[in-house]
């Protein structure tokens, strides 16, 4: 169990909306101040003032920028210096998901959900580490991830199913690699999140439909209670938990029928 009092700042992406919106204000209830990153500077304003109205009486700060251009994660360790701030925790939520099937993909719609599902925070990963050896301080990433990670293929979703492959992998390999290599004041935590409803992005009408589905409220509540818990590997839900172990077994065939009559309907 973590100490609350030795708490400082957590960096959220995407933290204005959604789930990072919720995350956001779950790690605001455990005493953490917040650095929420996103594109839009109002949406970012507006939770910061939400959250502030709770009276948890935290700092918060905000910078908008875009994830996508490589600049960015060289000036969010800018902004981190030049506000003196002690960034204890990542969390990777921004993302994309697009309903689109492998022969539909476009060119351009790859790239960008390239960017945003696996550069993006594999980057920030990378900065945070280089930021905390300079530093020579401890701290933690949070990933949110999918349970996309543990089936077979995805009739709809291939795109970005095997982008979170990608962060999930390449998040496994730093960890062993910085391990093996004898430094061990990083600790990654991945999160692998089964159907949410009033995300507002493409999947939240499946979402509706599909058994064990979370709010986003709910679902930020048991990630942050398990982190805070200490559990490296964090499956929010009973029904999603049989998912994560599942999934694997499941014949491919079945599990794509499956997937197109759930995404069809």
């Amino acid at each position: 169990m973590k100490n609350n009092k030795d708490l400082g700042y957590a960096l959220v992406t995407g933290g204005a909306k959604g789930i990072g919106r919720a995350l956001s204000e779950e790690l605001a209830k455990n005493r953490f101040n917040l650095l929420l990153i996103g594109r839009d500077q109002v949406a970012l304003d507006t939770a910061k003032d939400e959250i502030k109205l709770k009276g948890y009486h935290i700092d918060i700060q905000t910078l908008s920028l875009d994830l996508t251009n490589i600049e960015s994660y060289s000036k969010i360790f800018e902004f981190v210096k030049e506000n003196n701030i002690s960034l204890k925790l990542v969390v990777n939520n921004a993302g994309a998901s697009k309903l689109e099937r492998s022969s539909e993909l476009k060119i351009e719609g790859i790239y960008q959900e390239t960017l945003l599902d696996l550069i993006a925070p594999v980057s920030l990963m990378i900065k945070y580490v280089e930021y905390l050896k300079t530093n020579n301080l401890v701290g933690e990433v949070i990933n949110i991830n999918s349970l996309v990670v543990r089936s077979k293929s995805h009739p709809v979703l291939s795109l970005y199913r095997s982008l979170k492959i990608g962060l999930d992998d390449l998040s496994k390999e730093l960890d062993k690699d910085l391990r093996e290599n004898g430094y061990i004041n990083l600790d990654i935590y991945n999160t692998y999140l089964g159907a949410i409803t009033g995300t507002g992005i493409a999947t939240a009408k499946v979402a509706d439909k599909s058994p064990g589905k979370l709010t986003t409220n709910e679902v930020a509540k048991i990630i942050v209670k398990e982190y805070m818990s200490g559990n490296k590997v964090i499956v929010p839900g009973f029904i999603n938990k049989l998912a994560y172990f599942s999934s694997p077994l499941v014949p491919d065939f079945i599990a794509r029928n499956s997937l197109r009559k759930l995404y069809k309907d």
